[in-house]
């Protein structure tokens, strides 16, 4: 039903080359259904701090890393509705220093000039004097600050899950937030807005497959819509699982497209039909 509450899950997982985006739909959000997710996965997983995210891999080969976006949007968002409020726009400066530490270090191996160990090892560097000065500030606002105030909740969630946040600091492929998650799913939130409700569990799943396949398109360099003319057209032929990895956007081959676009668009009906044509969806 419409007034149902369900949840789309959007996953973005990458290896530097290969880049994946696949939401499901999923009725529950609970911890169960959330590990089922992630069944047989080994390595980083980084969530915001939603709890049922918390237990999920503990003991299971997977490490959790939490995200400084969501630490610093709310003291962000503390700033925004009092400009006047100094501790929290300091938390908001210092945050923004551990960025920038990080961000000088990423380029250079993004560039190639580091490899992956010397990355972490510098990164790790450069980020002990911004953290260390976050933390004594928090240390000492925590003290005064009345613990039910916006900033004293904000100074809780920075204190609750501080090793979860600078876990990233160890592992190459971490980023310090979920940013390219929330990306991923935000045209899936401006399109909510429009239509409002899917009212059949299929659709929502049909919906998932092609808001992933898009995004992964996109995640990927690819054209969307190019991409799709060669999904769709090859998905038919599908019969082993080496049939569909040729399809995956780092597999498939681009250059095929314009004969295929040529094609179809060039189609024309057959004079000499006499039985009805049957067409579905929206004309071309």
């Amino acid at each position: 039903d419409a007034t149902d509450k369900s949840f789309m899950v959007v996953q973005v997982g990458t290896d530097k080359e290969r880049k994946a985006v696949l939401f499901s739909y999923r009725a529950r959000r609970n911890i169960e259904v959330l590990s089922g997710l992630l069944d047989g996965y080994r390595g980083i997983l980084q969530t915001d701090g939603l709890k049922q995210y918390l237990s999920i891999g503990n003991g299971k080969g997977i490490t959790h890393i939490l995200c400084w976006a969501h630490a610093r949007r709310r003291f962000a968002e503390i700033v925004k509705s009092n400009p006047k409020a100094q501790k929290a726009k300091k938390v908001v400066t210092l945050i923004g220093n551990l960025y920038h530490a990080d961000n000088q270090i990423r380029e250079r191996w993004l560039a190639g000039e580091l490899d992956d160990d010397a990355f972490v090892q510098q990164r790790i560097a450069a980020s002990e004097k911004p953290l260390a000065e976050l933390r004594d500030f928090v240390g000492k606002m925590t003290s005064v600050i009345p613990p039910k105030s916006e900033l004293g909740k904000a100074l809780d969630y920075l204190n609750t899950y501080w090793q979860g946040l600078i876990r990233y600091r160890c592992h190459a492929l971490a980023t310090l937030d979920n940013g390219t998650a929330e990306n991923a799913i935000r045209p899936f939130a401006v399109g909510r807005g429009n239509w409002l409700f899917a009212n059949t569990v299929n659709g929502v799943k049909a919906s998932a497959l092609l808001f992933s396949l898009v995004e992964s398109a996109k995640a990927n360099g690819l054209n969307p819509e190019d991409y799709l003319y060669l999904v769709m057209e090859g998905a038919p032929m599908c019969t082993t699982d080496e049939d569909w990895d040729k399809l995956l956007p780092w597999n498939i081959p681009m250059d095929e497209v314009k004969p295929l676009r040529d094609f179809l668009l060039g189609a024309k009906p057959d004079p000499q039909r006499t039985e009805p044509y049957l067409l579905r969806g929206k004309s071309i």
